[in-house]
């Protein structure tokens, strides 16, 4: 993905192991690359299948470009290919984890079985990022943002957030959420929602834009138009490294207030 190498500063371990009972015990484990890290403590037992698994801990605040090289590629492996292209800038404030795995419960879960929210437990809260959602649409701009695993489902929710268009002009976003259901279908499928509101003509503009084309398809400009615009959207994706334009569903309904039209 274009990442350079992290530089550990720290990485140890402090416990103790049992090997008749092929159990290590862990008062504190830590990586560290400058001010940014993620601690651990708990147990970690070998289980016929898959090990037994109990840790919680801490993410220190980083930059997001820090926590995509310590990000485990188990870990919602798909959702964490997406970040890894679509995010940029933005930064970690703190966050939590929590994993606690019975003896087997990963094997049978990569089997097909359900995964207790409890089992995987990770927040994290986010900031100031640029999302990519569509290839050459401009990115979400966010403000403060949560992101969670629980179990099997991964989200983040974005209150409140903005596209820029290349006139300058901004189209407010609120509600939003990038949602994965179940983690475990390959590819996994993901949702975005999101409600918006801007002038009816930067509306138009965004829809004008490369790859959609919209209004330049009906022979219209979008400065024709005035008034305001809301409404509610809904983008259904597969989460592929190669996804095209052509696998994006997307659904939405749109209210226009006080429009004028001109030269129409």
């Amino acid at each position: 993905f274009g990442l350079s190498p992290l530089k550990v500063d720290e990485w140890s371990a402090e416990g103790s192991v049992t090997p008749d009972r092929g159990r290590m015990t862990l008062s504190r484990f830590v990586i560290r690359s400058g001010a940014s890290s993620i601690e651990l403590a708990g147990s970690v037992a070998d289980a016929p299948g898959s090990p037994e698994v109990h840790l919680t801990g801490t993410v220190s605040p980083m930059p997001i470009d820090v926590l995509k090289r310590f990000w485990p590629k188990f870990l919602a492996g798909d959702a964490r290919k997406w970040v890894m292209q679509n995010v940029s800038g933005g930064e970690v404030l703190g966050g939590k984890v929590a994993v606690s795995l019975e003896p087997g419960e990963l094997a049978r879960m990569e089997a097909g079985a359900e995964l207790a929210p409890e089992a995987v437990d990770v927040e994290l809260d986010l900031a100031n990022m640029s999302l990519t959602y569509i290839e050459k649409l401009p990115p979400i701009l966010t403000g403060s943002a949560k992101m969670k695993v629980s179990g099997l489902i991964f989200s983040v929710d974005i209150p409140q957030a903005k596209i820029v268009l290349p006139s300058g002009q901004e189209i407010a976003l609120s509600e939003g959420r990038y949602f994965i259901p179940d983690l475990r279908p390959d590819p996994q499928q993901a949702q975005i929602t999101f409600k918006a509101s801007s002038a009816t003509a930067t509306a138009l503009e965004l829809l004008d834009h490369e790859p959609l084309g919209y209004m330049q398809a009906v022979g219209m400009k979008p400065d024709a138009f005035g008034g305001t615009a809301t409404g509610s959207f809904v983008l259904d994706m597969p989460m592929r490294e190669d996804l095209k334009f052509s696998d994006v569903k997307m659904r939405g309904e749109a209210r226009l207030d006080q429009v004028v039209a001109s030269n129409v």
